[in-house]
């Protein structure tokens, strides 16, 4: 049986913990459009999830094992979002504005620090091996998840393709849309100074 996302998720307790402490925003509000720990990580980790699932982060090196592109990917993220704590903004408006600007971009490393490698999910070809008809997953048309679903794949192999290095940070941006609700987009605009997120779109194509 495929695993599903909450089943995933639940592997990583700690890591949750840890980021909860760093970025500091409170789970009180039940409604979809707060800003609460549920919307804004909870939720975006759910639909990371139903991408890369359990794939590898490589074929022979780091994070190789099953479930290794999710776990290096909690991994950045977490460790973007401890060096964006531990380092001062330049002030550009008042002091209320400045606090809920550190949020945004704490909120921010932390997003781009989880999609960075998410386009290693292009590195792969993934093949039902338990269906009477083989079928190979497209992932620039549904989640690896939908396609389990739709397919009714209970399980799966992976075969590594030839490609060129780095090639999948091409991808990562494509991410940020694939994974960010309303309301973290929201979250992001709540400074109206600057556009945080062209800087996210502009940090992950660099």
């Amino acid at each position: 049986t495929v695993f599903n996302e909450q089943s995933i998720l639940s592997l990583h307790v700690d890591k949750l913990k840890k980021i909860s402490m760093r970025i500091a925003i409170d789970d009180n509000d039940i409604s979809d459009d707060a800003f609460t720990f549920t919307n804004l990580i909870t939720k975006p980790l759910i639909e990371f999830i139903r991408w890369v699932h359990l794939l590898p982060a490589s074929e022979n090196h780091h994070h190789n094992g099953i479930g290794g592109l999710f776990s290096h990917s909690l991994d950045v993220g977490l460790l973007s979002l401890i060096q964006a704590y531990d380092s001062e903004l330049a002030p550009i408006g008042y002091q209320d504005e400045e606090v809920q600007r550190k949020k945004a971009y704490l909120y921010a490393a932390f997003i781009c620090g989880l999609v960075h490698d998410a386009g290693k999910i292009y590195d792969v070809d993934v093949v039902s091996s338990d269906t009477l008809k083989t079928t190979t997953w497209n992932p620039t048309a549904q989640s690896l998840l939908d396609w389990c679903n739709s397919e009714n794949v209970k399980s799966y192999e992976i075969h590594w393709r030839v490609r060129r290095v780095n090639q999948h940070n091409i991808w990562s941006s494509v991410f940020l849309e694939r994974i960010l609700n309303p309301t973290c987009l929201r979250f992001l605009g709540v400074v109206s100074r600057e556009r945080i997120y062209d800087r996210m779109l502009s940090s992950l194509n660099s």
